[in-house]
């Protein structure tokens, strides 16, 4: 099957849309796009992505801490990197009901339970948790980015709120179908912007 080609809207939403409204029309636009995806489709872009963050990693060696996510149905499976960077610390995100997220090594995904709005998540255990400050690189989902690194989040903010307690010298990398990829973005104070983004 013909790769399907990158996302565009063609019908924005009014101008006097709010800005929740206008990023609430795009998410179930670009949802839509993503469903339509087949399985093959989804894991060779997901293989690929997994080779450009081992490279970007191989021009980085002092970043040995890494967060990753857990993927849902619509997003890359960035599993591979377990087999792909074993010398590496990898990191899970589990999210809080005060609307926070704490990070937990995961050594195998395997482990990995169902939690909050049914995403997988690491088993909670102080022996496992790793303070935020503590990531040198954040793998970061999203329903759209900018090659400038603009990004469209879930709508939770869970992303928003966690990476503003990042160490300064932290990177974000945002992780993207290439379905995903827009040329601009609405964008509001609180939205972090990628340092770079990866799609495929």
């Amino acid at each position: 099957m013909p790769t399907p080609p990158p996302f565009i809207l063609i019908s924005p939403p009014p101008m006097d849309f709010k800005p929740s409204q206008k990023k609430a029309k795009l998410r179930r636009a670009i949802r839509a796009q993503l469903q339509s995806l087949t399985s093959d489709e989804k894991h060779r872009a997901s293989a690929q992505l997994c080779e450009q963050i081992v490279a970007y990693l191989a021009q980085r060696p002092a970043i040995k801490t890494i967060a990753s996510f857990a993927a849902l149905p619509i997003e890359p499976d960035l599993r591979a990197l377990h087999q792909l960077l074993p010398k590496h610390k990898i990191v899970y995100p589990k999210s809080r009901p005060s609307g926070g997220m704490q990070f937990y090594h995961v050594s195998e995904p395997s482990t990995l339970v169902v939690g909050r709005y049914t995403i997988l998540e690491p088993v909670e255990s102080e022996k496992i948790r790793i303070s935020i400050d503590s990531i040198q690189l954040f793998l970061c989902p999203a329903f759209a980015y900018t090659n400038e690194g603009e990004r469209l989040g879930k709508g939770g903010g869970y992303y928003d709120r966690a990476l503003t307690q990042r160490a300064p010298n932290s990177q974000l990398l945002g992780i993207i179908f290439k379905q995903q990829l827009l040329t601009e973005l609405l964008t509001e104070a609180h939205d972090i912007t990628m340092d770079a983004v990866l799609s495929a």
